[in-house]
């Protein structure tokens, strides 16, 4: 059942101020419809779950107290920057609600569905489909808007969005793009383009609120009422990266989905270390924190692709192992995992890091970057780089990036060469490949800087160089990305 719930929250949209509401899970049935559902008191949930018409297999909220929802509103009841103007709207993109304001005071809230913040038009650009951030205000009405860019099959005209309310003309390399509050289904966060929808009455509503006309074609005002557009922020993390987040002190237990994540103290302050994987999966996923079994925060991370490098080379992938070979590599693979059987409790990272490498004219270069896609065009074999190789000579020294304690010295391995794992705390750990000379040992406490091997290129490699790689618990990430967070916590 835990991880039916977990699949199910994943996969939900996740909205922060749910997290105070009791509800249970619902997947919608064919014939099913809000009314069907709750008769008179339908539209408490649909509100609720930001959603219009219902489709099978649905998975909806439905809360166990009607009560908890029938005033239920994201918004503030006051915002006080607004408290000498005679009506403002205030838009929330995470919670994805609307508030129509007088003098500050909240007068009533809707649901909307704006656009994905990871969207893209077709040809991969940002700016033509996303919601705008901001401070505006209402430039015209239009009470039987259609579509510019969406059309309709049979008709082959514009879809209809009425009680359009225009706040934006922004300037583009394609002209002049208007962005409008308008009537339209609710699919559930999000919708596909950088417009605001919401239900058809609440739309009406707002439309006539603020003092739309019941005209036909574009009537443009100068009414001063602000729309300010907002978000409480996603948390952004690339593809083989790291984010750090600040995450409640009572605090125990941290997930990107059902992944366990990675905690720290510092300055009386808890963080989090949100990592994802060279190929972890673009879009939306969810953080979970607990304390002790309890959920006490729930927040979205978006996953932001990176689009890594390709290097085709004959020399790549080329070497078929024998069996005894193969073994070989298991066993010396089984001898590095034990690196991570007793992770360090101190966060000994935290005094920050530097490069293993001493720039000095061309030496310290990064040669192959992470998440290269190594393909060889002999025999289609294929993978991703999980470090980076840093250019060096021979015999040039290699300094530990941070203060830790030794886990690990490798001798002559297969693929690694002289390998050295150092725990710097909170399951961080640097490894140090094909060295021609290991300096420490396993249990020596070193500090940043200190020297602890020479380059060179033992093991499965084509030349002298430092092969870096970073993991975090079980995610290897790119090690500059880690030493730009670092700089940031210290």
């Amino acid at each position: 059942m835990v991880g039916l719930f977990l699949f199910f929250l994943i996969n939900l949209p996740n909205y922060p101020s749910q997290e105070n509401v009791n509800y249970y899970l619902y997947k919608v049935k064919r014939g099913d419809s809000w009314y069907k559902l709750f008769k008179n008191d339908w539209i408490y949930f649909a509100r609720f779950n930001r959603l219009g018409k219902l489709k099978p297999g649905l998975i909806i909220k439905i809360p166990y107290d009607l009560e908890d929802i029938k005033n239920y509103t994201p918004m503030p009841k006051v915002f006080n920057e607004w408290k000498y103007i005679k009506k403002g709207i205030l838009v929330n993109l995470e919670e994805q609600f609307l508030g129509g304001y007088e003098f500050g005071e909240l007068k009533f809230s809707y649901p909307i569905s704006s656009a994905d913040p990871d969207c893209v038009d077709d040809f991969g650009r940002k700016e033509y489909c996303e919601t705008p951030e901001g401070d505006f205000e209402i430039l015209a009405f239009d009470k039987n808007h259609k579509s510019s860019i969406y059309f309709d099959a049979e008709t082959k005209e514009g879809v209809e969005m009425p009680y359009a309310i225009l706040f934006f003309l922004k300037k583009t390399s394609r002209g002049v793009q208007a962005f409008w509050l308008h009537g339209g289904e609710l699919p559930g966060y999000p919708a596909s383009h950088g417009c605001v929808r919401l239900m058809l009455n609440d739309i009406k509503n707002l439309y006539f609120w603020a003092g739309g006309k019941n005209k036909d074609g574009v009537i443009w005002v100068k009414t001063g009422i602000p729309v300010k557009i907002y978000n409480s922020p996603f948390i952004y993390v690339e593809q083989g990266g790291v984010t750090i987040y600040q995450i409640p002190i009572e605090s125990s237990k941290a997930y990107f989905d059902d992944r366990e994540l990675s905690i720290f103290l510092k300055d009386n302050n808890k963080y989090v270390l949100i990592t994802a994987n060279v190929n972890e999966n673009p879009g939306r996923h969810l953080l979970i924190v607990k304390s002790d079994s309890k959920i006490i925060l729930t927040k979205t991370i978006i996953v932001k692709p990176v689009k890594y490098p390709k290097n085709i080379s004959k020399f790549w992938n080329r070497r078929s192992f024998t069996k005894e070979e193969l073994e070989r590599i298991e066993k010396e693979k089984e001898e590095l995992r034990k690196a991570y059987d007793n992770p360090e409790t101190f966060s000994y990272w935290l005094n920050g890091f530097v490069y293993p490498i001493e720039i000095k004219d061309n030496i310290g270069k990064v040669l192959h970057k992470f998440g290269e896609i190594r393909i060889n065009p002999i025999n289609k074999r294929s993978r991703y780089h999980l470090g980076i190789d840093i250019k060096a000579p021979e015999g040039y020294p290699v300094s530990v990036i941070g203060d830790g304690v030794v886990k690990h010295a490798g001798f002559n391995y297969l693929l690694e060469g002289n390998i050295t794992v150092v725990d710097h705390g909170n399951e961080i750990y640097s490894l140090y490949l094909h060295q021609s000379k290991i300096f420490v040992k396993v249990g020596e406490k070193v500090k940043k800087g200190q020297i602890i091997g020479l380059v060179g290129k033992t093991g499965n490699a084509n030349g002298p160089h430092l092969h870096l790689m970073i993991r975090i618990k079980d995610v290897y990430i790119d090690p500059l990305k880690l030493l730009a967070q670092s700089d940031k916590i210290k």
